[in-house]
């Protein structure tokens, strides 16, 4: 664990050595050395692939990587059963888990109607400025496209104040423009990956145009009634569906899912795929 002066500091930041630093063990109480708390067990070559990255020096300090290297999320991974046969017991035992409301999602006060009653609704609340939203993107895209035709899935961005209406409306220039696809993960990756300042219009439009989009031609869409009309929709949502951050999930228009409440993002998706099975049920009777 890194820590400053005195032992009892370290908190948050910690290196990994690649190679056997004396200097660093503990000599006497004047010099107490730094805590070992781990080891890696796998993975080795990506630290190997970060250990050659080119650097410069910062500073006092050398050795700086010329590009942030960015951990994107922790986790403690429980150890998966030993034999085949358990972990597809584990995995049936997961899909036929039961999650209480008020436990592990919120039944809304109110239903809020969906766009096609014949279907299940499943709506992910978003922002491109969440890092958790960001996390969550590459899974719940491939939870979709395992859904059956019963499920209608869609994504709507959040907006409680002036820089998420900002994204939002870039969200529905990106669909207007029909470039969602080529928009949506660079974009994502400028504000939460790159740190880049994103706070207005201008900024926006250098974004879309290194991926093809006349400036004047996003100009004209992002003033459009269509991207005012969905940024209002979105703002619309966000009152009936009253989140607590982002991401949520929303599963037709009855429950709505939180990271903290269901366990964790994977664990959202456990959740979501609870609520749409209940819901196929009664949809059924």
């Amino acid at each position: 664990m890194a820590r400053r002066t005195h032992p009892d500091t370290a908190t948050s930041q910690f290196f990994i050595n690649l190679a056997d630093n004396e200097r660093l063990d503990y000599k006497s109480e004047y010099q107490p050395g730094y805590a070992v708390f781990g080891k890696v067990t796998a993975g080795m070559d990506v630290i190997d692939k970060i250990a050659g990255l080119p650097t410069r020096t910062v500073d006092r300090f050398n050795d700086v990587p010329d590009d942030d290297v960015v951990v994107l999320s922790v986790k403690r991974k429980a150890a998966l059963p030993a034999q085949d046969g358990a972990r597809e017991a584990v995995s049936a035992e997961r899909k036929t888990e039961q999650f209480a409301a008020g436990e592990h999602y919120v039944v809304l006060e109110r239903p809020v109607p969906t766009r096609d009653s014949a279907r299940i609704e499943v709506v992910e609340m978003f922002s491109y400025g969440c890092p958790h939203c960001y996390e969550l993107d590459a899974p719940i895209q491939e939870w979709s496209k395992q859904q059956s035709g019963d499920v209608d899935f869609r994504v709507i961005p959040a907006v409680w104040n002036k820089p998420m209406e900002l994204y939002a409306r870039a969200f529905y220039t990106a669909e207007e423009l029909n470039v969602a696809e080529k928009i949506h993960q660079p974009l994502f990756s400028a504000i939460v990956i790159e740190q880049k300042s994103i706070r207005n219009e201008s900024d926006l439009a250098g974004i879309f145009a290194r991926h093809g989009v006349d400036k004047k031609a996003f100009s004209d869409v992002f003033h459009s009634t269509a991207v005012e009309t969905g940024t209002r929709h979105a703002e619309e949502r966000v009152r009936l569906y009253k989140p607590v951050g982002v991401p949520e999930i929303i599963v037709n228009g009855k429950y709505r899912i939180d990271r903290m409440r269901a366990g964790g993002l994977t664990e959202m998706l456990a959740v979501a795929d609870f609520l749409v099975n209940k819901e196929r049920l009664m949809l059924k009777q």
